[in-house]
């Protein structure tokens, strides 16, 4: 039998903001929400420059286990922070990072991403986010959501589950994606003129 805690008693959630000096968001690795330096240059730090305050709010630098959740119109997106590439980039606006507190609960950090993409979680967003068309979740209302806290073996469990079905639906999604452009290819051969072939 699992027992419940909130999320703030396991974690520290902050709400990520984009700075102005920022660029454009970076979409690679399955994260959505993270910024990268305005400048390619080859001699920047990842995140230099990027340290404004915005509205007193200092950006949040992403770290190893941070798990970052992303909540658009009818849309979750979760990951979790364990490429070394990405630890020193900014949570974006309409982003939270969520950084458990070591030692207190045995909780993983992929665990709280599978948990994420599940109904239990499912429900407590709906009940909590306010806006029809911009969805807003306040960081109070996420800290307290309740989470099961299961034996470390069964979040393990849990979370290989997680990314062997992530990793399913992805390949299925790059399928569909290729089958579609062949699809597109196969019309436009067909649509031309006889005498063009």
């Amino acid at each position: 039998m699992s027992s419940q805690a909130t999320l703030s008693d396991i974690a520290v959630i902050q709400r990520g903001v984009t700075p102005a000096n920022s660029g454009e968001p970076l979409v690679s690795h399955g994260l959505v929400g993270i910024v990268k330096p305005a400048s390619d240059a080859d001699d920047l730090e990842v995140g230099d420059g990027l340290d404004a305050e915005v509205r007193g709010r200092p950006p949040v630098r992403l770290k190893a286990g941070d798990v970052l959740l992303t909540v658009r119109p009818s849309e979750v997106e979760v990951s979790v922070i364990d490429d070394s590439f990405l630890v020193g980039f900014l949570a974006a606006r309409g982003s939270y990072v969520i950084r458990l507190r070591p030692g207190l609960q045995p909780v993983s950090p992929h665990f709280v991403a599978a948990w994420i993409q599940s109904p239990n979680f499912g429900r407590q967003l709906e009940a909590a986010t306010t806006g029809m068309t911009v969805p807003r979740l306040s960081p109070a209302a996420l800290r307290s959501f309740t989470i099961p806290v299961l034996s470390p073996a069964r979040q393990a469990e849990i979370a290989d589950l997680s990314r062997t079905f992530s990793a399913a639906a992805t390949a299925l999604s790059r399928s569909l994606t290729a089958l579609n452009e062949l699809w597109a290819v196969e019309l436009e051969f067909a649509m031309l003129d006889e005498s063009d072939a």
